[in-house]
């Protein structure tokens, strides 16, 4: 699992239900969420960088399912236009 663009680790442990999360900070209000993790391989505070590889998917006998959420002042946003930007596509 890399991570989706540059950050701070915010939260990096079992989290509920959730299993291992991983919570990183890109500022500006906006934070991504990464669960469904066998392993984590941050530390809280640790800075990353897009495509960095930050955790590995569980490998149990059960398929793999990665939970990704983006967050913009606590609340969930719609993660297209994140993505469409990073590809080049333009929004709308």
């Amino acid at each position: 699992v890399i991570a989706p663009f540059n950050g701070q680790v915010a939260f990096a442990g079992p989290f509920r239900a959730y299993g291992q999360l991983l919570i990183i900070d890109h500022g500006e209000g906006y934070h991504s969420l990464l669960a469904g993790l066998g392993r984590i391989d941050t530390a809280i505070g640790q800075p990353v960088l897009a495509g960095e590889p930050v955790a590995l998917m569980t490998q149990d006998s059960r398929q793999p399912v990665l939970y990704v959420e983006f967050r913009r002042n606590n609340q969930p946003i719609n993660p297209l236009p994140w993505l469409a930007a990073r590809k080049g596509i333009p929004k709308g």
